[in-house]
């Protein structure tokens, strides 16, 4: 299947390929049946895409779900080991250092997905706006509202 950033590059080709004559008015003459066709892979696309974005946060659950599992098994090994020994604090202390370090561990691999997902999401975002704006040039308007969001007048 082909990414949306892709049709996204063919949209705007065809868009400034299209037209000779008319490009010298800053106007462009392009098939109807090809933008539709591309739009409707650009809708198909999408929907994939948010998928693996689903994904990758479902991903972030698992990591956590797992982290706290390990945390809960050092816990659960260092009473053990405080009812083997005399030094309960040595031990106690031990534990929560190394459920602490387990934490700040996955804090810091979940942080690093999560700004890498939201940094590609921004990119497909800005790729999609771009695409956007150069369809809504062509049609006569920048095809966006004052507010951001698109304009569906």
């Amino acid at each position: 299947m082909i990414e949306s950033p892709d049709i996204i590059s063919r949209l705007r080709k065809l868009v400034e390929d299209g037209g000779g004559f008319f490009s010298l008015f800053d106007r462009s003459l392009v098939s109807r049946s090809r933008m539709l066709e591309l739009f409707d892979m650009l809708q198909e696309s999408l929907p994939t895409e948010l998928d693996l974005a689903a994904e990758v946060l479902s991903d972030k659950e698992k990591v956590l779900e797992k982290a706290v599992e390990e945390a809960g098994q050092v816990i659960d090994e260092a009473v053990a080991r405080a009812e083997k020994l005399v030094d309960i604090d040595a031990i106690t202390l031990e534990a929560r250092k190394k459920a602490d370090e387990i934490a700040q561990e996955t804090d810091q691999y979940v942080m690093e997905h999560l700004t890498r997902f939201e940094s590609e999401l921004v990119k497909i975002l800005n790729e999609v706006r771009a695409g956007i704006k150069s369809v809504g040039t062509v049609a006569g308007n920048d095809g966006i509202s004052h507010s951001g969001e698109l304009d569906n007048s």
